[in-house]
This record gives C-alpha cells, sequence and structure tokens, in this order.
C-alpha cells in the first residue's frame, strides 16, 4: 500500500512541475503509423456556377511515415518541421479499389507534461501540406482500368493521446494511440462539352476520430 502511495505522489508532484525538455533542446525523429476506419466523406462539386453535395461513408486503411526536425522554443514546448508521406487504399467492391497517395511538409507543435520519471504526455497539434494523388482501380472479366486525379491536400491530426518514453539521455520511443483528424483535398478538372470549356471543382473533406497507431524513435542534441 506504501509503494502504490508513493508512486501515485511521484505522479501527482512530475506533473505539476516542468519535464526535463528544456529550451534550447534540439531533436531528429521519424514516425511511421497506421490508420484505419470507416471515413465520413463530403464530396462537393461546382461546374458553371452550379454546386452539388453529396456524403459518403468509406472504409480505409492510411499508411504514414514523418521524418521531422524538432526545437524547444520553451521549456516543454516544442515545435517541428519535416516531410509528410501517406498512402492508403479502401477496397470499395470486389471488382473495385480506391486509393490516395500524400506527398507534402508537416508542421508540429506539442507540449510536454511529464507523468512519472521517464514517461511523458505530449499533446498536440500537426498540419500537413501538399499534394495527392486520388485514384479508381476497376477490375471486370480480366481487363483492367485505372484512373487517377491530382490535387492539393491538407490535413489537421490532433493528438489526444500521446506519449514519449525516456530511454537514457539521448533517446525516445514515441507512442501515439488516438488522434482527431480533419482533412480535404480539392481536385480542378477540365472538359470539354457542347463547344463549351467547363472547369469542375471538386472538394473531398473529412472528419475522422479514431485509434492511431504510430511509433517513432527520437534523437536529442
Amino acid at each position: 500500500m506504501k509503494k502504490i502511495l508513493s508512486f501515485a505522489a511521484c505522479c501527482l508532484i512530475s506533473a505539476l512541475t516542468l519535464s526535463a525538455q528544456n529550451k534550447g533542446d534540439m531533436s531528429v525523429f521519424g514516425e511511421i503509423g497506421y490508420i484505419g476506419g470507416f471515413f465520413q466523406e463530403k464530396v462537393t462539386t461546382t461546374a458553371s456556377s452550379t454546386s452539388s453535395s453529396t456524403t459518403q461513408k468509406t472504409p480505409m486503411n492510411l499508411f504514414t511515415f514523418t521524418p521531422k526536425f524538432g526545437y524547444f522554443v520553451m521549456d516543454n514546448w516544442e515545435i517541428s518541421a519535416g516531410l509528410s508521406f501517406l498512402a492508403g487504399d479502401s477496397k470499395i467492391s470486389k471488382k473495385t479499389r480506391n486509393g490516395i497517395n500524400f506527398f507534402g511538409i508537416n508542421l508540429g507543435t506539442h507540449y510536454y507534461i511529464n507523468i512519472c520519471d521517464n514517461l511523458h504526455y505530449t499533446p498536440g497539434l500537426d498540419i500537413d501540406l501538399g499534394s495527392a494523388n486520388s485514384y479508381s482501380h476497376y477490375k471486370d472479366d480480366g481487363k483492367s482500368k485505372k484512373t487517377s486525379k491530382n490535387g492539393f491536400a491538407y490535413a489537421l491530426n490532433f493528438d489526444l493521446a500521446k506519449f514519449e518514453v525516456a530511454v537514457g539521455k539521448r533517446f525516445g520511443i514515441i507512442l501515439n494511440v488516438l488522434s482527431l483528424q480533419y482533412g480535404n483535398m480539392t481536385i480542378k478538372e477540365k472538359m470539354f462539352q457542347e463547344n463549351l470549356n467547363i472547369t469542375t471543382t471538386s472538394s473531398h473533406s473529412h472528419m475522422l476520430f479514431n485509434i492511431n497507431h504510430s511509433i517513432g524513435l527520437k534523437f536529442y542534441f
């Protein structure tokens, strides 16, 4: 019982004090992750000043990789910048698969709260900006047809349950288990129809609240 009370007191005191992440500390790190679940997606299409919207629920499996550089602007407050890679697909039916590839930059900020000993709770926000390729792959009677579209995309990722475990003085292991994401992709297409040049703009937006499995390794210098 005494050990349990001592441990609880340690956690409470540590949570109310500053962690070991000091102003001026720098780091390089990388994270790989998997996001799975159903995307509630809203598609808005505009052509010749006429708009239409549809909502669809799509299952999706996403894999991510983000190498970053971090800098503590204040004790416990880190900002970061790096690259963002994403690839994912969705099985719509036995014959159709949809997918997306993304490449861009990542900007982030996280606050470090020391829970106990070498464990930190690090909630924060990451912003991804870049180019995305959306494709659809259809197979029927041995024939295969693939269409793809390119556009600008961005995503806001709110890390709600992210942690870092210190391993020695120079290394940290990053674990992220829950996040809230809002994403948007805009595609512009030009079509020729009935002697008219028509520009169609499609906006794909989604909100995802789901388990986000990601792990990373961090090196401080």
